[in-house]
């Protein structure tokens, strides 16, 4: 029996199928599957979550070149618990918080009211997306009338229970702004003040939070 006689007759089934196995592995066509080992340099693909615990400390590190991401993903959607410390080189506080500018709205006047007095600016009011309702401009009853019901909230913007705010009024005095259920508006002179409530009267810098 000559050299190759004797290698063929070795050559059984099952040493073959491990010669074609360690062929496959070598050239880099096989792959991980699930309750397979992880091989890396590789694809490796499994049907179940894949989870890695270290009890006794951080659990997995990525580390890369220069310039290199250390880590890519194929989607785009929300990874929970997942914090950035940087976003292009920068911490979260040299970033500008977006200011949303506030749109006001003309305050509808009754009893003979009138706005911009003094030139203290038409009366508005406006909502911030902090709940916030803010008011601007000025008051005041050009013909003298008794009534301090001045003008109608919003519905959006009505407080619950009936809510009363310092204002500044002409002469250096203070006045109250009252504002009730129903969406009325009322303008309160101070009890020990010289002026009316028809005095002029500015709503600038008045807020307060929804819901009331």
């Amino acid at each position: 029996m000559n050299a190759i006689s004797r290698l063929t007759d070795r050559f059984t089934p099952v040493v073959a199928l491990g010669a074609v196995i360690l062929l496959v592995g070598g050239a880099g066509v096989a792959t991980a599957a699930t309750g397979g080992s992880f091989i890396l340099g590789h694809s490796n693909n499994a049907t179940t979550l894949t989870i890695l615990t270290n009890t006794a400390g951080t659990p997995l590190r990525l580390n890369a070149p220069a310039g290199v991401a250390p880590l890519i993903v194929n989607s785009t959607g929300k990874v929970p618990n997942l914090n950035s410390d940087k976003l292009d080189g920068l911490s979260s506080e040299q970033f500008q918080r977006k200011i949303t500018p506030l749109r006001f709205t003309p305050l509808t006047l009754v009893n003979g009211w009138t706005t911009n007095c003094q030139n203290w600016g038409i009366a508005g009011v406006a909502v911030g997306p902090d709940g916030v309702v803010h008011f601007r401009g000025g008051l005041c009853n050009a013909d003298g009338a008794a009534t301090n019901y001045a003008f109608n909230l919003p519905a959006s913007l009505t407080p619950k229970t009936a809510l009363q705010i310092v204002m500044s009024q002409c002469g250096a005095d203070s006045g109250l702004l009252v504002l009730q259920p129903n969406g009325h508006a009322l303008l309160d002179a101070d009890p020990l003040a010289s002026t009316s409530a028809t005095c002029y009267s500015s709503l600038s810098g008045i807020s307060y939070t929804l819901p009331y």
